[in-house]
């Protein structure tokens, strides 16, 4: 009867010492991710490589910055933004990665210039752009860029 209740206690300290672990990988999952880092017993670098070839399949028009190897798995994260979110008892990465386009552009910076007012000569108005630059394609798409 002692001997069983030992292996019960022994049972419940396994337990408790998987989830203290586990406890702890979660806690240092969210740490990372507030550092832009991913901690990888959470999302491996093999796992995002993965997902990565899925996304290239999936839009095969687009590049990814870097070459999709294991070697450069930390550039790709360094230059991608990352957020950590804790929802419904769940720890969700979200990682947006910038995709290359192949396709060529030219870029304008926008210049507010003031315009002489009709109905009063002593008054200028100017017009402001809500984005920094305007990239507009050979094809003539445009691309509004903000910082």
């Amino acid at each position: 009867m002692q001997n069983k209740f030992f292996q019960v206690i022994e049972k419940l300290e396994d337990a408790l010492l998987e989830h203290e672990i586990d406890l702890n990988i979660l806690i240092d999952g969210i740490l990372f991710g507030k550092q832009g880092l991913i901690h990888p017993r959470i999302i491996t670098p093999i796992q995002i490589l993965n997902n990565s070839r899925i996304i290239k399949e999936h839009i095969p028009h687009a590049e990814f910055p870097v070459t999709l190897d294991l070697n450069n798995i930390d550039e790709l994260i360094k230059i991608s933004n990352l957020k950590v979110i804790y929802s419904n008892q769940r720890l969700i990465y979200i990682l947006h990665i910038p995709l290359l386009n192949a396709e060529r552009y030219t870029l304008y910076k926008p210049i507010p210039l003031p315009a002489r007012q009709t109905f009063d000569k002593t008054k200028f108005a100017t017009i402001t752009s809500e984005t920094d630059y305007i990239a507009i394609s050979e094809d003539g798409y445009i691309l509004r860029i903000s910082k």
